[in-house]
């Protein structure tokens, strides 16, 4: 009985693992027509989620985000976009559902929350690698992805000076561009140099290193020492060699706020001294970067912190959306402007017009009422997991307030970030209430 259960633990975290591998890194690699590692693992978690939990009832946030994904195909098919809108359906919002659900069962069924997390500071790990590689322009990265047959740096390359001349072609149609403010972007594409890492999106590499930045602050909570701080380091170097400033400002800030709740905490295991030392290094760096970077031709020299062009993206997306505010319709608004709104909020009533954007408000109040109360509470060893992801679901969601990354595209990490969230804080709810039972 006992051999059987640990073979079905240890395939069905094998499994799982493969899985997020597939679905984090490996959505582009075709392996023969449209279909991918990603479409390929998902078909079969799901069948495998079917197997193990047939009878899952969809909480109140899911049944409100399958009527987001609902007002979205009807806005997609109305707009007369409705292959893009069952594309989106099966390579975006059904992968998202289906990591959900995985996360659900190795929360509840395997006791794998502390696994979750480790997983996410492996891959964080190496694609944090994989960035500093290229920044420095060690051949190292580029071999590796090679070999692992991800999106290499090259190709991320020509398609971005693909992507700066459309972008000088909308300059020349434009009557004046003397002034650049003027210019949807602020001129950003022209001088961009975001660093790809393992993914052919540097704007991703971001989120995903900012987020399993936070994630791989787990490792201090317990017998805190300075050989567990290096996997953050990486992954804040790797975040900050990105040159994406929303991400390094979040990561940085909740690392701060993270560190301060452990220090402080008589429940948490720690050495204050080696956390004291951490603090005090994080600002120094802080303070000789900000210093590199200012007097450097780096992309957070010449952009600075202020973005005049997302003010421009905001106010055609806000005018876009008064004038189809009950259908919104992201394609027909894709088709007819040249950047995606950059905000979580206009991409959620973009995208699923009036009843989708009340919707995804609504998942959005939801969620943050529980994750504020447990970033605000204290932190013990029950919950200091918890504790964690919530920080790194926060890290991402205010990210997407900035980019389009969000709940609203079906990111997948979100959504795993959630499951664990919930079903951790269930399981313990759960177990609790049997013990008071038990005394009883």
């Amino acid at each position: 009985m006992l051999v059987k259960l640990f073979l079905e633990l240890f395939t069905f975290k094998s499994f799982y693992t493969a899985f997020v591998i597939a679905i984090v890194f490996y959505g582009d690699l075709h392996l023969f027509g449209p279909v991918t590692p990603r479409h390929i693992l998902t078909a079969m978690m799901f069948v495998i989620c079917l197997v193990k939990d047939f009878h899952i009832k969809p909480n109140s946030i899911i049944r409100l985000y399958l009527l987001f994904i609902f007002s979205f195909l009807i806005s997609s098919f109305v707009t007369g976009y409705e292959m893009d809108g069952l594309s989106f359906l099966f390579s975006n919002y059904l992968v998202s559902i289906v990591a959900f659900w995985a996360t659900k069962i190795l929360v509840t069924r395997y006791n794998g929350q502390r696994f979750f997390i480790n997983l996410f500071i492996v891959l964080g790990v190496f694609d944090g690698v994989m960035t500093i590689c290229q920044t420095l322009g060690i051949g190292l990265a580029d071999r590796l992805m090679q070999i692992l047959h991800l999106y290499s740096a090259e190709e991320f390359m020509v398609e971005l000076n693909e992507k700066r001349a459309e972008d000088l072609e909308y300059l020349d149609s434009m009557d004046d561009i003397s002034d650049m403010s003027s210019y949807p972007v602020g001129g950003l594409s022209l001088m961009m140099r975001v660093i790809p890492g393992a993914f052919r999106d540097g704007v991703y590499n971001g989120y995903f290193l900012m987020t399993t930045g936070v994630m791989s602050l787990m490792l201090m909570v317990r017998n805190f020492n300075l050989i567990r701080v290096i996997p953050w380091l990486i992954c804040a170097l790797g975040c900050f060699c990105v040159q994406e400033r929303g991400p390094i400002l979040i990561l940085v800030a909740l690392s701060f706020y993270a560190l301060y709740k452990f220090m402080f905490s008589r429940h948490v295991k720690k050495n204050n001294i080696s956390i004291a030392i951490t603090i005090v290094t994080l600002f120094v760096v802080m303070r000789y970067v900000y210093y590199f970077v200012s007097n450097v031709g780096s992309r957070f020299a010449e952009v600075g912190l202020e973005d005049v062009g997302r003010k421009n993206i905001y106010s055609y997306a806000l005018d876009y959306y008064l004038n189809n505010p009950l259908l919104g319709g992201f394609f027909r608004f894709d088709d007819n402007y040249p950047h995606p709104p950059h905000n979580l909020i206009l991409n959620a009533f973009i995208y699923g017009g009036f009843v989708g954007g009340l919707a995804i408000l609504t998942v959005l109040y939801k969620q943050f009422k529980a994750i504020v109360k447990t970033s605000l509470g204290k932190v013990n060893n029950l919950n200091s997991i918890r504790f964690i992801v919530a920080l790194a679901y926060t890290a991402f969601t205010l990210n997407s307030l900035l980019h389009n990354k969000s709940i609203v595209t079906g990111e997948v990490i979100v959504w795993m970030l959630w499951s664990a969230f919930f079903f951790d804080a269930e399981l313990t709810y759960n177990n609790s209430r049997c013990k008071t039972k038990r005394l009883r």
